[in-house]
């Protein structure tokens, strides 16, 4: 029998390591950051609980020797990891320069080892004392240009009296001082001109610090250091090489740019060979850098991320070149761009799989960068799918019933220009909210046992930034043209009954929707961050007024356009997410969604292409797209078409590294779909109650697998029901009956659910 015990393969008199910790008595002093200081870590957990790649590495050297194991161990498997005194000592050094430099010099650290059993088990206690303050703040500058300019924004520094004497603060202080310089035209001003000179007060915690800015050092022909005050440089020529083929300029040397032809525009060159790639508008509407101003770091990156955001350079070296003249110190600067491959495709895959039903699904993508040489981005995607669905008038005790019959297809279209159309075309300063236009058309076709429906669907909008962490999206205009047909006598007749045929109908939608987002996630580091959004869409309101103007006769209750009746509706909902990074290898992730759309006016409920589901991959897990609610109304007709008017969910997801690009995934879903009222929608169970409606709160678990190649994520949910609302007796699956094909859901696509 092979024996997987972690400590099998640790040498005799040795010891595994099985854990560290850390106890602190300052609450202020992060133990996650002092835990990057730990010299030795223990075998990898998955759960913080599991040695999983331990297991794998004693599992594969149990028993006969064989290549497939030797193969396994060396992908997935971890050799334990044996305990050493020296590395305690050495991360116990680590530990104490790390509170010294947060301002803790006088605290005190005990280590003590727990061994049992072939394992030790490492305890730091840390005795944080009182820590060193900030007491006064002097700043000695001899160059009287720079003094005005940083004393004039000390309300910016760092540096308060009465914080902590920490010396990342004052690292993040020279670097601030250094770019404020820089952004006032010092190009050769750096950091290591700064300094700080810290005197404790006697018998005291508080620290006198002294911020020193020093003058330019230089060594003369004698070998002497002469001190000079700093240069303000200002920017003279700014050339644009828009098609720079860095290959050819390393060969080629000087030779290469002899070949180049110039224009201008507002004394901006543009520099390019045989033929402009894009237009150069476009490059100078991106542009910050301009001649006979102060250099500045700001528009430096400015420049740098706007140029970014065309998504149609693969390189962008901007480099600064110093002229030494009489009366002034002047940068020449050149900006090297290189043309990324401007056509892309895509393919897209779905699976699903649930109590014998299968459907199949994909997409085929088409993206062009710069359609018209003005880094607009063209995107085009065929879609398609196919699942095997009941009719209506099909009994679920009778499988004869089942036709694997539903198709669906379509194209969407959209293109994306990088400013603002009319009427904001002229709008000055706009290029700092990176403004685009956008407009897309599409069709989708969808042919089902009980049903046809075509929708059309045209829209034009528009997309800025307001600052760092926020978007903003709104369409004036969207209009969508809804279409049913080839309906059977048993699906109308089932509508009819439940009073939401006018969700189903040949409809016309006139809508304005504007959508904010704020997402604070940093890329560069793994920290916690938030995702918001914000979704609010009004439709008919133009449409209805002007009936009211012209005194337009309505067709029986209800007013038309284009011999259809248009839909009158406002629908709100919000998106909140935040992720949590337990460490750099575990996150967990929470979720929030609500969403209510009304209608009124012209309509008697929202068009079904407006109505909320529950349920499918970024959903519910546990059930079927659309196979969820609303309420607890139970669909005896089998159609996994259901939606409604409020939608209520929240997901609770554990993501953690397993081995390779493969990670894993533990989540906890919760939701359901409701409408308005009983007088909108006779369902059973399907209106909102406040004194019932957490009592249909539908709650599902299960696990899932997530490939990352970078580039994409192919990635795997097995969904398990635990509570289903539709459930008469008892609604908790889990301890109350023995599960079936039905209460699984297999979901297969790309990219995370959220």
């Amino acid at each position: 029998m092979l024996s997987c015990k972690p400590t099998k393969h640790v040498p005799q008199h040795k010891f595994l390591l099985k854990n560290v910790k850390i106890e602190c008595d300052n609450k202020d002093i992060d133990i996650n950051e002092l835990e990057n200081y730990i010299k030795q870590k223990p075998n990898t957990r998955i759960l913080n609980m599991f040695r999983f790649h331990l297991f794998i590495y004693n599992l594969s050297n149990s028993g006969k020797d064989r290549k497939w194991k030797n193969k396994f161990k060396n992908v997935i498997g971890e050799e334990p990891v044996i305990y050493e005194e020296y590395q305690t000592k050495k991360t116990l050094k680590q530990f104490k320069l790390y509170l010294k430099n947060r301002a803790y010099y006088n605290s005190t650290i005990d280590d003590t080892t727990i061994f049992k059993r072939k394992q030790a088990t490492i305890l730091y206690r840390i005795s944080a004392n009182e820590p060193f303050k900030i007491n006064k703040i002097e700043y000695k500058i001899q160059d009287t240009a720079i003094k005005k300019i940083l004393l004039a924004d000390t309300l910016n520094s760092l540096l308060k009296k009465g914080i902590l004497f920490d010396t990342e603060i004052l690292q993040e202080e020279r670097s601030r001082i250094s770019n404020v310089l820089k952004n006032n035209g010092y190009y050769y001003f750096s950091k290591k001109f700064v300094d700080f000179l810290a005197d404790s007060l006697s018998n005291s915690k508080q620290i006198n610090l002294v911020v020193n800015i020093h003058e330019n050092q230089q060594i003369n022909s004698e070998n002497q250091i002469v001190f000079s005050k700093h240069k303000k440089y200002k920017i003279k020529d700014v050339c644009f090489y828009t098609d720079y083929d860095q290959t050819k300029a390393l060969n080629q040397k000087e030779e290469y740019f002899k070949n180049f032809d110039t224009i201008s525009i507002e004394g901006v060159n543009f520099a390019y060979q045989n033929s402009l790639k894009i237009t150069p508008d476009v490059i100078f509407n991106a542009n910050y850098l301009v001649p006979d101003q102060f250099f500045s770091l700001i528009n430096v990156s400015e420049t740098n991320k706007r140029l970014a955001a065309l998504q149609v350079f693969k390189i962008i070296n901007i480099q600064f070149i110093p002229l030494e003249d009489i009366t002034e110190n002047y940068l020449n600067c050149k900006i090297y761009l290189s043309p990324t491959v401007s056509q892309s495709y895509t393919v897209e895959g779905e699976l699903t799989s649930s109590s014998g039903y299968i459907g199949f699904g994909g997409n085929l993508m088409y993206k062009h960068n710069n359609l018209f040489k003005g880094a607009e981005i063209f995107n085009l995607k065929l879609l398609g799918s196919a699942e095997s669905q009941s009719t209506v008038e099909d009994n679920p005790q009778n499988e004869k019933g089942f036709i694997p019959n539903t198709i669906e297809y379509g194209f969407e279209t959209k293109l994306f220009l990088p400013k603002f159309l009319i009427p904001f075309n002229n709008l000055k300063n706009y290029r700092k909210f990176k403004p685009k236009t956008s407009l897309s058309l599409a069709y989708h076709y969808q042919n089902r046992p009980d049903y046809t429906r075509t929708i059309r669907n045209a829209s034009f909008g528009y997309y800025w930034k307001g600052d760092s962490y926020t978007e903003n999206l709104i369409n004036p205009i969207e209009i969508n043209s809804i279409k049913l047909s080839d309906a059977t006598e048993e699906f109308l007749d089932y509508l009819d009954t439940l009073y939401i045929k006018s969700s189903y109908e040949t409809q016309f939608i006139s809508s304005t929707n504007y959508s904010y987002i704020f997402n604070n996630q940093n890329v560069k580091k793994s920290t916690d961050f938030n995702f918001f959004r914000l979704n609010t869409e009004v439709a008919g309101n133009l449409l209805t007024l002007s009936n009211l103007i012209l005194n337009t006769k309505k067709d029986e209750d209800y007013y038309q356009v284009l011999n259809s009746r248009y839909a009158q509706y406002f629908k709100f909902d919000i998106d909140f997410r935040h992720y949590n990074y337990i460490n750099p290898k575990n996150i967990i992730i929470y979720r929030g969604f609500f969403g209510i759309g009304i209608p009124y006016g012209n309509s008697e409920s929202i068009p079904f292409v407006k109505k909320y589901f529950s349920g499918g991959a970024n959903s519910v897990r546990g059930w079927r797209v659309r196979s969820l609610g609303p309420g607890s109304y139970i669909d005896s007709s089998n159609v996994p078409n259901l939606s409604a008017d409020i939608k209520l969910e929240a997901n609770l997801e554990l993501r953690f590294d397993m081995f390779w690009i493969i990670k894993g995934a533990i989540f906890l879903d919760f939701g359901n779909i409701w409408a308005l009222s009983e007088k909108t929608d006779n369902r059973i169970g399907a209106s909102f109650e406040f004194d019932r409606f957490y009592k249909e709160i539908a709650v599902g678990t299960g696990i899932g697998l997530r490939f990352d190649f970078g580039f994409f994520v192919f990635r795997s949910d097995l969904g398990i029901k635990v509570r289903d609302p539709m459930e008469i007796e008892n609604k908790w699956i889990i301890g109350n009956r023995e599960y079936s094909s039905q209460d699984f859901m297999l979901n297969v696509g790309v990219g995370y659910p959220f």
